[in-house]
């Protein structure tokens, strides 16, 4: 992804904590998956989709992207 269409997915995401930016070595990622991965969270993938499951394995977002759920996990939690 280009870093004009980060610039577009996070118009979506009106928190500081949820914005997601690139982090060298690793990719896309934000605060807010961060801080849920810490606490049992997860992401899987299955064929296309990315997944983001609390940690009683429940789906909290999906996307056809890794940034796409980025955005969605930010917008489920807002």
């Amino acid at each position: 992804m280009t870093h004009l269409q980060i610039e577009n997915l996070n118009k979506s995401i009106h928190y500081l904590e949820g914005k997601i930016y690139f982090e060298p070595n690793k990719g896309y990622t934000s605060d807010l998956v961060k801080k849920y991965t810490k606490l049992g969270y997860s992401c899987s993938t299955s064929g296309i989709m990315h997944y983001f499951r609390d940690n009683k394995n429940r789906v909290i977002a999906s996307g056809y992207s890794w940034e796409g759920l980025l955005q969605n996990i930010a917008i489920a939690l807002n």
